[in-house]
């Protein structure tokens, strides 16, 4: 007699990587806040270039930090997270695309935003 090995789900409800093992429930954890680590590309897109891994959702903040592999690049459809920190990363949007940040934009230790595309802030700007 043979029995069939489990499936294993390795994202929750929301989208986010389940521990291992996984836990019970619909949520593994409380989403907390990504940084960015560019170690695959530029691609925003790829939750790889983030830990914890995954794309930040909009309830995510994000940090975006100096001396990774690669700069992030936003080159794709329309962005959207909490709060962003420009912690001395460049950061460039690409022409045609978009990025939405439903909280604060912090600029902090000479980061470099390049928006060459379309940026919206819906609360402060905040550079130090």
């Amino acid at each position: 007699q043979t029995c069939a090995l489990p499936i294993w789900i390795i994202t929750d409800y929301s989208g986010v990587l389940r521990g291992n093992p996984p836990d019970i429930g619909a949520y593994e954890f409380s989403p907390g806040p990504k940084i960015w680590n560019g170690n695959i590309s530029t691609d925003w897109n790829n939750g790889l270039n983030w830990t914890p891994n995954g794309v930040p959702s909009c309830s995510i903040s994000v940090t975006i930090p100096t001396g990774t592999p690669h700069p992030c690049i936003v080159n794709s459809s329309i962005m959207v997270c909490n709060d962003m920190v420009l912690n001395g990363a460049t950061f460039t949007i690409n022409s045609g695309f978009a990025i939405t940040i439903s909280g604060n934009l912090t600029i902090q230790n000479n980061a470099t935003l390049n928006n060459n595309g379309s940026l919206t802030v819906n609360t402060n700007v905040i550079k130090n």
